[in-house]
């Protein structure tokens, strides 16, 4: 959830992150958040020179443009821009404040990002020679994102049980009822929703998938057998 936080984490343990010839990443019960929270770790987790993140997914992403909902995100936007200092990132923010109002009222729509896309092709950094994600089906939202985008790499091995599934319906709007309540609710869709192949319900699959048994109550089987195959 804290953008920030995560990204001191990785910078102030980059010395590890680039001499480590193993990473065990762990995204289990990661109840999701914002993407940005993992942007800074994953020029580690790729080979070659840079990596498009683009091409690893075709699907058109289609926003619900009513008046509440780009009133709603766009306050949400702005509070979460407060806490941002990095330029880039605020950047990003104001790209995505100014389509919202360019579409406002205008039901689903694509919004163009285009230059928050060029910012998705992403300089590598030397990093672990191999790099295992642990996953369980308490993993949604930006762990879902997560966990699809380091699929594509060659040097990471997905352990563990399928992810929730949250990303079909996503980007949350969160109204405000009698100061009591509040009604969170998606504003977007992916297309892949209409031809059938979206997630909710399948998640995304590990590579070695470990049944949860009663056996995990007393100890962490997950870790164990990623242990074991490091080692190996």
């Amino acid at each position: 959830m804290d953008h920030q936080a995560v990204k001191a984490l990785v910078r102030d343990n980059e010395f590890l992150i680039k001499n480590c010839t193993n990473l065990i990443i762990d995204v289990r019960v990661n109840k999701g958040g914002s993407d940005l929270a993992f942007f800074e770790l994953l020029p580690y987790l790729f080979t070659g020179e840079k990596v498009d993140l683009n091409s690893f997914n075709d699907d058109k992403m289609l926003t619900n443009c009513t008046d509440r909902n780009v009133e709603i995100r766009t306050k949400l936007l702005k509070d979460a821009a407060s806490s941002i200092k990095d330029s880039n990132t605020l950047d990003q923010i104001n790209t995505m404040i100014m389509e919202l109002d360019k579409n406002r009222g205008k039901g689903f729509v694509e919004l163009d990002f285009g230059e928050i896309e060029n910012s998705l092709i992403i300089k590598t950094k030397t990093g672990p020679e191999k790099v295992t994600v642990l996953t369980d089906v308490y993993c949604g939202s930006s762990g879902d994102s997560f966990v699809e985008l380091c699929k594509n790499s060659s040097k990471v091995i997905v352990m563990g049980r399928p992810t929730l599934g949250l990303n079909d319906y996503a980007n949350i709007a969160i109204m405000e009822l009698a100061d009591k309540f509040e009604l969170w609710y998606p504003t977007t869709k992916l297309s892949r929703v209409d031809e059938g192949k979206g997630m909710s319900g399948k998640g995304i699959q590990p590579d070695i998938y470990i049944p949860w048994s009663p056996q995990h109550i007393k100890e962490d089987v997950d870790l164990k057998e990623a242990l074991q195959k490091v080692t190996k």
